[in-house]
């Protein structure tokens, strides 16, 4: 099923321009070893519980979810948006790969990642406020489904407009 997933590229927008030239989406997690042979959400757990042992419970939970997101669950043909931060546009585009840790990249905080065909830089104004309020939530990699998001950053894609939540 397609769905629509928000992902970040750094606290201040520092992989923006990694991700776009390079066609990629995630990045992060430094300390985190390649996910490829974690099947199961519970080893992930596991995992974050080791790496991250003096984070909260919550943030824990919180980096297990997003991990398992990133390395079961986004999927070729899922939309991605993602929030420039040093434009200030919303670059969008479709996943073209599952999950890949790219061993060989210098940067280690560039390693975890989905490629993505980026199809369209927009202005963040371009989206209605109900959906932009959809991608304020705190956390580095999410999915959206309110208020017919699928739709609309389809026809965002299309026509370059969003249709808001009413037809």
């Amino acid at each position: 099923m397609t769905g629509v997933w928000v992902t970040r590229s750094g606290e201040q927008g520092e992989r923006d321009r990694w991700a776009w030239q390079g066609c990629y989406s995630g990045g992060g997690w430094a300390n985190v070893p390649d996910l490829s042979d974690f099947t199961s959400q519970a080893a992930i757990e596991s995992l974050v519980q080791r790496t991250f042992e003096t984070a909260s419970a919550g943030r824990r939970s919180a980096y297990s979810r997003q991990l398992w997101a990133l390395r079961n669950e986004i999927v070729p043909g899922n939309l991605i948006i993602l929030p420039m931060k040093t434009t200030r546009e919303l670059a969008l585009g479709r996943v073209t790969s599952t999950y890949l840790y790219l061993a060989e990249e210098k940067d280690l905080a560039c390693r975890h990642v989905v490629r993505v065909a980026w199809e369209k830089r927009v202005p963040r104004s371009t989206l209605q406020q109900d959906l932009l309020y959809s991608l304020g939530a705190g956390t580095s990699i999410f999915a959206i489904s309110r208020n017919r998001a699928l739709e609309r950053v389809e026809n965002v894609l299309t026509d370059g407009k969003d249709p808001g939540s009413f037809r």
